[in-house]
């Protein structure tokens, strides 16, 4: 089985995104939906919380005898940077993005929701030829091209193993 190909756009503005996690707007709803889990978990403004698979970052929300962990940000501004975020402005306790160039293209894959209804996937910058709702299978170069793969090449997050239910 493969993955179920959803274009969309990412948005960050009046979020609190962090290196593992974005908001997703579905292009076409009648290609929202991954086949296997519960129904998609969506916002009043039609946006979906992703859960970027296999890989696992320090969360921004951690306090410390520092304040805020300085790994879940640089993970965060990474992540932004990587899918193509501009001109993104924090608040100031670097909580929640006030301003940014909104609504960046990008697909993700994914196959499953988990139980908070948020789309396990693999999520890409920019815009593909491959047809919405499209079932891909992945290759070895596929995901080298997303953000999951560059999360972990950098250092910014560490693998996160998944236990397989069995019946």
């Amino acid at each position: 089985m493969g993955f179920n190909l959803i274009k969309g756009t990412v948005h960050v503005r009046g979020y609190s995104p962090d290196g593992d996690s974005m908001k997703f707007m579905v292009k076409d709803p009648e290609f929202g939906e991954t086949p296997d889990g519960p129904k998609t978990k969506r916002n009043a403004k039609d946006h979906v919380q992703l859960r970027i698979g296999g890989v696992d970052s320090v969360e921004t929300y951690c306090k410390g005898e520092e304040g805020p962990s300085a790994y879940g940000h640089a993970a965060t501004i990474f992540a932004l940077k990587f899918m193509g975020g501009q001109n993104v402005l924090w608040g100031p306790t670097h909580g929640r993005v006030t301003s940014a160039d909104d609504g960046i293209p990008a697909y993700i894959l994914a196959r499953a929701t988990e139980r908070y209804g948020r789309p396990v996937c693999f999520l890409f910058p920019g815009t593909t030829d491959r047809a919405n709702g499209s079932n891909v299978y992945l290759d070895v170069r596929l995901p080298k091209k997303g953000l999951n793969y560059a999360l972990l090449k950098s250092g910014h997050a560490y693998p996160m193993y998944y236990k397989r239910k069995t019946h």
